[in-house]
């Protein structure tokens, strides 16, 4: 008799042991195995299904507002932030920002950065 297999002679008692996997499962217990995976792979097509919907309705409304635009917004302009300058001519003084025109020019880029 194999090591570990149901023996009432040798006082064991439990389930049939299978020979090479331990205890095997009843068709009852195979049966409601087989059901709770069959509605877990059904509740997971659901919400995967409904993430995709959600995802695509999530783009059509981004191209429908033009979130997805390329172009740079045009709320931020060059006049606002300056412009950087490395060579600025000499007699515009020695400063890291100069103000000239009605733009301000930058020769320093820690200055432009901040």
């Amino acid at each position: 008799m194999m090591a570990g297999s149901n023996d009432s002679r040798n006082g064991n008692k439990g389930p049939p042991m299978h020979p090479r996997q331990g205890p095997a499962f009843s068709q009852t217990q195979m049966s409601q195995i087989h059901d709770m995976l069959h509605e877990m792979l059904a509740q997971n097509d659901v919400l995967a299904s409904q993430m995709l919907q959600s995802h695509t309705l999530a783009q059509t409304n981004l191209q429908a507002t033009g979130a997805l635009q390329t172009e740079p917004s045009p709320s931020v302009k060059p006049l606002d932030i300056g412009y950087f300058f490395l060579n600025m001519p000499l007699d515009w003084g020695d400063l890291d920002m100069v103000e000239k025109e009605g733009k301000m020019y930058y020769q320093n880029v820690y200055a432009f950065m901040n």
